[in-house]
C-alpha cells in the first residue's frame, strides 16, 4: 500500500506533465494503481487529467482503467446537469433578472477547456435581493423544488430538480456572495456586481464574478474546507487542500492581469484577508509552478494577519463565529433577522437534529433545541 502522501506527489506529477513517478510507484507497490485513481478522485483531477495528458498510453493500466471509468462519469453528470440548470439559465435572464454564477460552474465555463473536468456537485448563482422573489418563481416555474437548507445559513438556499430524473440536481441561490457577515466586508455584494464579466459558454445575459472577486472567493473556500471539511459522497474530509484548488487558483492567476492582480492583493491586504490569498497562491505554486510576481506575494507576508477576518477563517468555535457576524451585520432589523435565524431553525433540522422525538408537536422540539443550545453555551464557558 502506497502512502497518501507518495500518492499526492505522483498525482502533482501527473498534473505537471510527469509520469514517471507514477510508473514508480506502481511498480513499487502491488494495488497502487486503484490506490491511485481513488486519491485522485478525492482530490477532483481525474478528468482533468485526461484532458492535460498526452502521453496515457505509458500509464499503469489499473490507473488509466480507473480514471477513464471516472471521467466517464463525469461527462455524464455535466451533460445531465447543464440540462436541468441551462433553461434555467435561460428563464432567469428572459425574465430580466442577470444571473451571476459562482465558484465551481463559473470556473469550469470560463477557464477549464473542459467543463467536466472542474469536479463539483452543484451550481451557485448569486442575484440581488432586489431580484429574489423573481428568481425563486422563475426557478419554480422551471421545476425546481426548495431543499431543506442546512441551519444557519443566512443568505443562501437550495433548489433541486424534481426526483425522477436521471439525476438529481442543485441550484444554490445566493443573495450575497458570501453567506458570513463577516467575510461578506471582504466581497460586498454592490462591488461585486459592478465588477462582473460575461459568461458566453452559458449564454447571453449571463455573468461571473470578476477574476479577482473569484480568486478571494477561492482561497476563503480552500481555507474553510481544509480546516473544516467538505462532504466527498457522504463522508465529511478535513485537512487537506485539494488539487482541483490549486488548479483553480493557477488558471484564474494566469487569467488576470498584472492590473487585476495588483487590485486583489491591495483589497486582500486591505480587508485583512491576506493570508488566506497567500496561503491558496502558495498552494498553486507547490502543486503546478505558478508564476507570481514576488513583490506581490512580499506584501501579502508583510500584511496584517491577526485581523477580524483571519480569526473568523481559523476559529472553531461555532458561538464565537455567530457572534463575529452578528457583530458584523449592520442594522436593527437585519440582526433580528440574524438572531431568529439561528434561534429558530427549520422544522426539517430539529427533526433530523432528534429522530427520536419524530413525533413531538414543533413548539416542543423548539424548547428542546433551545435547552441543548443553552448547554452548549454553558459548557463552552465552563
Amino acid at each position: 500500500m502506497a502512502a497518501p502522501q507518495a500518492i499526492d506527489e505522483a498525482l502533482t506529477a501527473l498534473l505537471r506533465g510527469d509520469t514517471a513517478r507514477v510508473q514508480r510507484l506502481v511498480a513499487g507497490h502491488a494495488g497502487s494503481g486503484e490506490e491511485i485513481a481513488q486519491r485522485a478522485d478525492y482530490h477532483g483531477i481525474s478528468h482533468l487529467l485526461f484532458t492535460l495528458a498526452e502521453g496515457q498510453a505509458s500509464w499503469p493500466r489499473p490507473l488509466a482503467d480507473n480514471l477513464r471509468d471516472t471521467a466517464m462519469a463525469r461527462e455524464f453528470w455535466e451533460a445531465s446537469h447543464m440540462r436541468a440548470v441551462q433553461p434555467a439559465l435561460d428563464a432567469l435572464v428572459q425574465a430580466g433578472i442577470t444571473p451571476v454564477v459562482m465558484k465551481g460552474t463559473a470556473l469550469a465555463y470560463s477557464l477549464y477547456a473542459s467543463p467536466a473536468s472542474r469536479t463539483r456537485g452543484d451550481t451557485d448563482l448569486l442575484v440581488t435581493p432586489a431580484d429574489l422573489s423573481r428568481a425563486r418563481q422563475v426557478l419554480q416555474d422551471a421545476g425546481f423544488t426548495r431543499g431543506a437548507d442546512a441551519h444557519g445559513t443566512l443568505f443562501q438556499e437550495s433548489w433541486l430538480t424534481p426526483s425522477g430524473r436521471d439525476l438529481v440536481h442543485v441550484i444554490d441561490l445566493h443573495w450575497q456572495a458570501n453567506d458570513s457577515p463577516v467575510l461578506q466586508q471582504a466581497l460586498p455584494l454592490e462591488g461585486g456586481l459592478t465588477r462582473t464579466r460575461p459568461l458566453s459558454r452559458l449564454g447571453d445575459g449571463v455573468h461571473a464574478l470578476s477574476y479577482g472577486d473569484s480568486l478571494l472567493q477561492q482561497a476563503f473556500n480552500a481555507k474553510w474546507h481544509s480546516d473544516f471539511g467538505f462532504f466527498l459522497g457522504h463522508e465529511r474530509v478535513t485537512g487537506m487542500r485539494r488539487l482541483i484548488w490549486a488548479y483553480d487558483m493557477h488558471l484564474l492567476l494566469q487569467a488576470m492581469d498584472a492590473e487585476e492582480l495588483e487590485s486583489i492583493v491591495q483589497r486582500a491586504a486591505k480587508v485583512g484577508a491576506a493570508p488566506a490569498l497567500l496561503e491558496a497562491i502558495e498552494h498553486a505554486q507547490a502543486v503546478l509552478g505558478t508564476p507570481v510576481d514576488e513583490h506581490l506575494l512580499t506584501r501579502l507576508r508583510e500584511a496584517p494577519a491577526d485581523t477580524p477576518i483571519m480569526r473568523y477563517l481559523r476559529t472553531d468555535d461555532m458561538i464565537a463565529r455567530r457572534k463575529a457576524d452578528l457583530r458584523a451585520t449592520r442594522g436593527l432589523r437585519a440582526q433580528a433577522r440574524f438572531v431568529a435565524g439561528m434561534l429558530l431553525p427549520p422544522p426539517h433540522h430539529l427533526r433530523k437534529r432528534f429522530p427520536r422525538a419524530q413525533g413531538w408537536p414543533l413548539p416542543l422540539l423548539y424548547l428542546r433545541y433551545a435547552g441543548a443550545s443553552a448547554m452548549r453555551v454553558l459548557s463552552a464557558r465552563g
